[in-house]
Order: structure tokens, then C-alpha cells, then sequence
């Protein structure tokens, strides 16, 4: 952070997979562009949280970081695809909460698309539109990454973090986390799998 003459910059390096993706889509393919975001608060408030749990040296809840960096970046792509976004940003902004509530419970695009008062396809199309994700591309993520954090900062048992990341059984966990990671759960725990 860097303040001078009534100036004040925040940046932060994000690094990771899908990063690249996220950025040409951003950019248009590397393009350089200065935005304007229609929503600054929520992107200074999210930078703000994760300079924060650094700066206080707390311990990192990575599931947390990534649901920030992704409010960021959801409102830098809804920055370069404005103008009709306004509307559809706040409807996604919603569904962002409700995934992050109900993340232990099933989700579909059908109750997804009825929290949004929309149809399942148009909901689907304006998800990506907006996240860069597809709705279940999404929710994936956020149960892996909630999962990786659980792995690494609890004791709890497999089956218990398959059930709180919405996975009703072990086995459909451990595939799709391998499947995500490269690593079974309790290789990632071990410090076996990615970081």
C-alpha cells in the first residue's frame, strides 16, 4: 500500500491456476487497460481483507483469500463487460454469498437460477459472464479450495470434511479432489500434494 499526495495505491501480485485464463479474458488477451469499476468499495474491501490477515499475521484461511481474489477479479471482468452488468453483477454477487453459505449442502443450477429469479440457462450464461466459472466449475473450486483448508488447518476426519465441503460420500471427495489437486486428501494433509 503506498499513499502520497492524496494518492493511494493498492496492488497485489495473485498468482495460481486458471490465473492466466482469468487475465487474458480480463484484458482481452493481454491487452493493457486502465478500468473503471462500477463497484469500487467491494474491490477496496476485499483487497483491504487480505492485506489485513497478512499485515496481522493470522492465520491464513486460504478457502477465505480465494473467495476474495474471486470477488475481485468477478468485478474486474464485470469492469471490462459493463454497461448491462450493473444489474446482473448484483444478482451474481448474491449467488456468490448463497454458494459460500450453503457449501456443505447440495447446490444446483436449478435452485441457484431460482435464488436469481432467472432460468436455468440464461443463469448459467450470466454466471460465466460474470465469474469467468460456470456455476458448477465454480462450486467445485470453492469446495476443493474449502477442503484444502480444512486438510490443512484441522484434525478433522476425511469423511467429516467431505460433509462439510458438500460432498455426501468419501469416495465422490477423494476423486474429485485428486482430480483437482493431483493428491488424495490425506496426501495433501501430509504436505504431499500442492500447496
Amino acid at each position: 500500500m503506498a499513499k502520497e499526495q492524496g494518492w493511494e495505491i493498492l496492488w497485489m501480485h495473485m498468482d495460481g491456476k486458471g490465473m492466466r485464463s482469468m487475465y487474458d479474458e480480463i484484458t482481452d488477451q493481454g491487452e493493457k487497460i486502465l478500468l473503471t469499476v462500477p463497484n469500487p468499495f467491494l474491490v477496496e474491501r476485499n483487497l483491504l481483507q487480505i492485506y489485513e490477515l497478512f499485515d496481522q499475521r493470522k492465520r491464513i484461511n486460504e478457502a477465505r483469500i480465494s473467495q476474495f481474489i474471486t470477488n475481485i477479479l468477478t468485478e474486474l471482468y464485470i469492469a471490462r463487460n459493463s454497461a448491462e452488468a450493473t444489474e446482473a453483477a448484483d444478482r451474481i454477487e448474491d449467488i456468490l454469498t448463497y454458494i459460500s453459505m450453503h457449501i456443505d449442502q447440495p447446490i444446483s443450477v436449478e435452485d441457484l437460477s431460482d435464488q436469481a429469479h432467472l432460468s436455468p440457462y440464461y443463469f448459467s450464461r450470466l454466471f460465466k459472464q460474470n465469474t469467468g466459472f460456470s456455476p458448477h466449475e465454480y462450486i467445485t473450486n470453492h469446495r476443493i479450495s474449502n477442503a484444502k483448508f480444512l486438510l490443512r488447518t484441522t484434525d478433522f476426519s476425511i469423511k467429516k470434511i467431505a460433509l462439510c465441503c458438500g460432498y455426501p460420500n468419501v469416495s465422490g471427495f477423494c476423486t474429485n479432489f485428486r482430480k483437482h489437486t493431483q493428491a488424495s486428501p490425506l496426501q495433501y494433509r501430509l504436505g504431499q500434494g500442492e500447496v
